[in-house]
């Protein structure tokens, strides 16, 4: 039987580097939480949730069907007017 010649090992290839992803210009989300500005009396998105809430299980109480937006815009008119 003829000997077997060891295989050559071949270097392992290196793994590429994945493109840079450009930065995005996309303003930030409307929904995200905002620092109240010294001196402006803006209610809490917590506070905004509550009184919405409040004004939804009321609103359906009563029978008055309309879009949960709606009470989510009159809850923050609602706490503005009585944070000043």
């Amino acid at each position: 039987m003829a000997k077997k010649e060891p295989t050559k090992k071949t270097p392992a290839a290196k793994p590429k580097k994945a493109a840079a992803k450009p930065k995005s210009t996309a303003k930030p989300s409307t929904m995200t939480a905002k620092k109240p500005v010294a001196g402006k009396k803006e209610p809490s998105q917590e506070e905004i949730r509550a009184k919405a809430h409040q004004i939804y299980l009321d609103r359906i109480a009563k029978g008055i069907h309309r879009d949960t937006d709606e009470d989510w815009h009159e809850a923050v008119k609602e706490l503005k007017k009585k944070k000043k």
